[in-house]
């Protein structure tokens, strides 16, 4: 079986796996650009009702989006953190 690296995830793969995952769970999905993400807001989301999908970057994220709105956009939500540099 071919080893799937960072380079191989793209809005296309992304999008396959929030749509593979809708058919098997009928709660929230949070997309999230990275790991990071992940572990902060998964500390305040009740995972029986919401899944977190990793998106591995803010393009992966919007072409993601982008290609999910064409049919279903109303069944998945996203967040898009800006980092505040002081």
């Amino acid at each position: 079986m071919r080893e799937l690296n960072a380079r191989a995830i793209d809005g296309h793969y992304v999008a396959a796996q929030i749509r593979l995952l809708r058919q098997l769970w009928k709660g929230a999905i949070l997309v999230l650009e990275g790991e990071t993400d992940a572990k902060v807001f998964g500390n305040f989301i009740d995972d029986t009702a919401c899944q977190i999908e990793i998106a591995f970057g803010k393009a992966n994220l919007c072409s993601a989006l982008d290609l999910l709105e064409d049919k279903d956009l109303a069944e998945y939500s996203a967040l898009l953190m800006p980092i505040l540099t002081g």
